[in-house]
C-alpha cells in the first residue's frame, strides 16, 4: 500500500472519532451544564425576592403595630446567605441579641418566597393600577408610612427589596403583594402568595429574641448546687477530671453520665418565650403570683468567683394539691445575671430536678469508659498465673492467653454491667473480706489502669472500690453482678459445642 493511500485510510477513523468526541462534549454541555443553568435561572425567577450573590446586611418585618428589624452579625465572615448558621442581632423593637435558628428560618423563608399567580398589569392606565393596588389592600398613598405590611431585605450593597402584603384574596387561601425595589414600586404585576406568609407577623416579639439563658460552657463547670422542688439540697464538684457529690458531710462519687447530662441541660437551656424584660416588673410579679418555687440551681465555671443561678417556678393546673406529682401548666425561669423573666418548656422540670440517688454514682464505670477502653487487666488468685490480659484490634477482643478459646460476647457483657446501675450503697468499712479478690483495670495505650477496681465479698454481700481514687469510699454492689464477674480464668472460654 502506497503512503497517500495509508494517510487517506487513517483519516477517515480519526475524522470520525473526533466529531464523535466534539459530538459528545456537545451533549455533555447541554445535559449538565447549560440545562441545569437554564433550569435554575427560571426557577429564581419565579421567586418574589431576587437573592443576589451575596449576603442579606438586614431583614425586617414592618406592620402599623410595629417593626421588627434583624441585622446579619457575620457579613464580614461571608456569610448571611440562606443555609448558613449566620448570627443575627436585633435593631427593633430592642436591640439585643437575636434567636440565630429563627432568624435563619426567617432569611430561608423569605428566599423561597414564591407566588402561585401574577396578574400582569402592564396594559392597564396608571390610574387603573392605583385603583386595583387600593382594591388589593395596597394604597400607594400609604405604602412609605407603615399602615401597609412588609417583608423587607436589604443586601450588602445596600441595595433593598420589599414585598408589601395587602388583603387576603376572596378564592383560595392567597394574599395579594406587591414589588419595591430600591424605592421604586413595580405597579405593572400584582403577585398572589400563600396566606401563611402573614405568620411571621403574628410571633411575639420574644420569638425573635435570642432566649438562651447561658453562655458557660458544661466542660469548664466546676462545681453546682442544687436545691430540688422537694427542698433537697445537693453539692457536687469537680476533681482530678472527676464528679463528687455531698452525703452527710462527705464526699462520695458522683454518677459522672448523669451530672454531665444535667450540666449540659442548664447550659444549652433555651426559653420557650420571654414573658417580660424585667422579672421585677409588674407583668412579671403577676405572672408569678399563682406559681410556686420549683428549684433552682448554681453553677460555677473554672477561674469564676461569681455563680449563675437558675431559680424555677411552676404554676400547676387547676385542681392540682400542694404535695402531689401534679402537671405543671406553666414553668418560668429567672437567671441571676439576666434581667427578663423567662417561659421555659415544661419538660425542664423534670431534666433539672434530680434527687440525691440520682447524681450520686451508680455505675463502676461510665458509658465513655465502657466504650473507649482498648485492654483489660484482671487479676485474681482464681487464675494459674495470676492474670488475664485482653486487648482490642480492628473492634475485636483478643488473648494470647486463650487464643481461639476466648469468647468475646463475655467480655462485652462484662462492660455493659459494670457501665449499669450496680452500686447500692457507700461507706468507708466494709465486712471482713474473703480471700477471694478480683481487681480489673481498664484503659487505654497511654493510661492502662484508668479505672483500677478490687471486687471482694464479704458474707453474703459484695464490695468493690476505686484503686485509682484517693477516695476511701467503699461500694456495696447489686449481688446479682457477682454472677458476671470472672472469678476464674475458665470464665472467659468458650463452652463446648454439644
Amino acid at each position: 500500500m502506497e503512503s497517500s493511500d495509508w494517510i487517506k485510510n487513517l483519516r477517515t477513523p480519526l475524522l470520525l472519532s473526533s466529531i464523535l468526541a466534539i459530538g459528545g462534549g456537545i451533549v455533555y454541555w447541554h445535559e449538565f451544564i447549560k440545562r441545569p443553568q437554564t433550569e435554575e435561572i427560571a426557577e429564581l425567577s419565579k421567586k418574589i425576592f431576587k437573592m443576589k450573590d451575596m449576603g442579606v446586611a438586614e431583614m425586617a418585618l414592618i406592620d402599623d403595630r410595629r417593626t421588627v428589624r434583624l441585622r446579619c452579625a457575620d457579613l464580614d465572615r461571608g456569610l448571611c446567605k440562606k443555609g448558613d448558621q449566620s448570627s443575627w442581632n436585633l435593631l427593633e423593637p430592642l436591640q439585643t441579641t437575636a434567636d440565630k435558628a429563627n432568624s435563619n428560618s426567617f432569611l430561608t423563608s423569605l428566599e423561597g418566597l414564591t407566588p402561585s399567580e401574577t396578574l400582569d398589569l402592564s396594559a392597564d392606565s396608571l390610574e387603573k393600577r392605583q385603583a386595583l393596588l387600593k382594591q388589593y389592600g395596597m394604597d400607594p398613598e400609604h405604602l412609605k408610612d407603615g399602615k401597609i405590611r412588609a417583608l423587607e431585605i436589604k443586601f450588602a450593597d445596600n441595595s433593598i427589596q420589599k414585598v408589601y402584603l395587602g388583603e387576603t384574596h376572596p378564592i383560595g387561601d392567597k394574599i395579594f403583594a406587591a414589588v419595591e425595589i430600591d424605592g421604586k414600586l413595580r405597579d405593572d404585576k400584582v403577585y398572589l402568595v400563600p396566606s401563611f406568609t402573614k405568620r411571621h407577623f403574628e410571633q411575639k416579639s420574644g420569638y425573635w429574641r435570642d432566649k438562651k439563658l447561658f453562655s458557660a460552657q458544661s466542660s469548664s463547670i466546676e462545681s453546682f448546687d442544687l436545691l430540688n422542688k422537694k427542698n433537697e439540697r445537693i453539692e457536687g464538684k469537680k476533681e482530678d477530671g472527676r464528679w463528687l457529690v455531698k452525703k452527710g458531710g462527705s464526699w462520695i462519687p458522683g454518677d459522672q453520665d448523669s451530672i454531665e447530662t444535667l450540666l449540659n441541660t442548664v447550659v444549652h437551656l433555651n426559653a420557650q418565650d420571654i414573658i417580660s424584660d424585667s422579672k421585677n416588673s409588674p407583668l412579671s410579679k403577676a405572672t408569678l403570683k399563682d406559681a410556686r418555687p420549683a428549684g433552682k440551681i448554681k453553677i460555677r465555671e473554672k477561674d469564676s468567683k461569681e455563680s449563675l443561678e437558675l431559680e424555677l417556678f411552676a404554676k400547676m393546673k387547676a385542681g392540682s394539691k400542694p404535695g402531689k406529682d401534679s402537671s405543671i401548666e406553666f414553668l418560668y425561669g429567672k437567671v441571676s445575671q439576666l434581667d427578663p423573666l423567662y417561659q421555659l418548656e415544661v419538660n425542664v422540670d423534670s431534666k433539672i430536678n434530680k434527687g440525691s440517688t440520682d447524681l450520686k454514682m451508680s455505675k463502676l464505670i461510665s458509658t465513655v469508659d465502657r466504650y473507649s477502653v482498648d485492654r483489660i487487666k484482671l487479676e485474681s488468685k482464681g487464675y494459674r498465673d495470676g492474670s488475664l490480659d485482653f486487648e482490642k484490634h480492628e473492634g475485636k477482643w483478643q488473648s494470647l492467653a486463650l487464643k481461639d478459646e476466648l469468647d468475646a460476647e463475655k467480655i462485652t457483657d462484662l462492660l455493659d454491667h459494670l457501665s449499669g446501675s450496680q452500686i447500692r450503697d457507700f461507706s468507708l468499712k466494709a465486712g471482713k473480706a474473703s480471700d477471694e479478690k478480683l481487681v480489673i483495670s481498664l484503659g487505654v495505650e497511654s493510661n492502662p489502669t484508668k479505672r483500677h477496681i478490687e471486687f471482694w465479698k464479704a458474707g453474703n454481700k459484695l464490695y468493690a472500690k476505686d484503686l485509682a481514687s484517693d477516695e476511701k469510699t467503699v461500694f456495696e454492689l447489686d449481688q446479682k453482678l457477682n454472677q458476671t464477674l470472672p472469678w476464674k480464668k475458665d470464665y472467659f472460654k468458650k463452652k463446648a459445642e454439644k
